[in-house]
């Protein structure tokens, strides 16, 4: 999938007339939630949609993905970002939020407005445990929650079994619609110089976070797999691209000289 547009409301299955989609980043960092973000964005900019975004820590936009008129970002303060919106609550039919730790400013805007239609995004790990609170109630009271995977929707509901099936729907992850393909497949020569590498290795490439909050991603289990593998394709190599906190970084290093 090259972008989420159409597919986006074919998933939300309603007419969407006034959309606020709240969010936390989008263009001042970069990951996996904010490619995301960026193609919810350019998805309302191609079909010509009515919505309006909200950031908490975006200042600006990239006008390629959406149009900076629609488009308010708070550079981080909190405080006037929930005013904000809150503000204009009653002139939005549908509120799309980025992550459930916005669930304290659409408890507000559902107070302001009370008819307005609830939609979560969710993505992974900020999910999959048991909410409490004001997250509990934003589940419990989202219209739709737009699950990225099939993995994130069974384990959101078994630790959430109040939740149901019938509101959660799918809608992937997808590429950039920017994303260029690449002409050529040679291996360039530049990286493989600058890896060490050799023509006809075969390589295994993981690109992640490496968080010592997040040891789930299964990248030191290649690590570990990695001598059995090599029996069968001794040209083998495995790069892990991504940036590491310290701790994590020396576990994996250990790792590697196991």
């Amino acid at each position: 999938m090259l972008c989420t547009n159409t597919t986006f409301y074919k998933t939300c299955c309603f007419v969407v007339n006034k959309i606020a989609f709240i969010y936390l980043t989008g263009f001042s960092k970069t990951g996996g939630i904010e490619k995301f973000n960026k193609n919810v964005l350019a998805s309302f900019k191609e079909l010509n949609t009515n919505a309006v975004a909200y950031s908490v820590y975006d200042d600006k936009c990239d006008e390629k993905y959406f149009h900076q008129n629609n488009f308010k970002g708070f550079g981080g303060n909190k405080k006037l970002f929930s005013i904000s919106i809150i503000r204009n609550a009653k002139k939005y039919d549908t509120l799309l939020i980025g992550h459930i730790n916005l669930s304290f400013v659409a408890y507000l805007v559902k107070l302001v407005n009370p008819s307005i239609k609830i939609i979560l995004i969710a993505h992974g790990i900020e999910v999959w445990k048991k909410q409490k609170g004001k997250a509990e109630w934003l589940l419990r009271n989202a219209n739709w929650i737009l699950a990225v995977s099939n993995f994130t929707k069974h384990t959101l509901q078994a630790s959430n079994p109040f939740v149901s099936s019938k509101k959660i729907k799918l809608l992937p992850n997808a590429l950039d619609p920017y994303f260029a393909y690449p002409s050529k497949f040679k291996k360039p020569t530049y990286l493989l110089d600058r890896y060490n590498l050799q023509s006809d290795n075969k390589v295994l490439l993981t690109v992640a976070r490496l968080s010592t909050e997040e040891q789930y991603k299964g990248y030191d289990r290649v690590i570990r797999s990695i001598n059995k593998l090599g029996n069968s394709y001794p040209s083998i190599k495995y790069l892990i691209v991504g940036k590491a906190d310290e701790k994590e970084h020396q576990r994996v290093k250990v790792l590697i000289q196991q």
